[in-house]
């Protein structure tokens, strides 16, 4: 929470703040969980709440094989955010699905080291 709340440069009310944190994932029992002992998906979900606060995106967005590791709520999470992410998005990915959601509309094919 406090991580979040130090980004708010949108001047969200705190329930606003509270239900953001929410659609990311993070429930209640979770506002106190120090940054630290945050798992590499709840790192990633937080710093994209944290972008979302800023209202500020990067002009390009590198994933590397973002679905690893991840549970089906959190694969379908990032689907959404970066499907509706209006940037450059380089992913680098096996997973058809989350490639899908993410609507490459350029996708390159790398096979026997050669662009398709």
């Amino acid at each position: 929470m406090d991580q979040a709340l130090s980004f708010n440069e949108t001047k969200l009310e705190p329930a606003a703040v509270h239900t953001l944190l929410a659609n990311f994932l993070f429930g209640p029992d979770s506002w106190d969980k120090p940054c630290a002992v945050l798992s590499g998906g709840e790192t990633l979900r937080l710093a994209l709440c944290c972008m979302v606060l800023q209202h500020k995106a990067p002009d390009i967005i590198f994933l590397d094989e973002p679905t690893n590791n991840l549970d089906l709520a959190n694969i379908n999470m990032l689907g959404k955010i970066f499907g509706e992410y209006r940037g450059t998005l380089v992913v680098i990915s096996h997973d058809t699905n989350f490639l899908s959601a993410v609507a490459a509309d350029s996708p390159w094919h790398i096979i026997h080291g050669l662009f398709t």
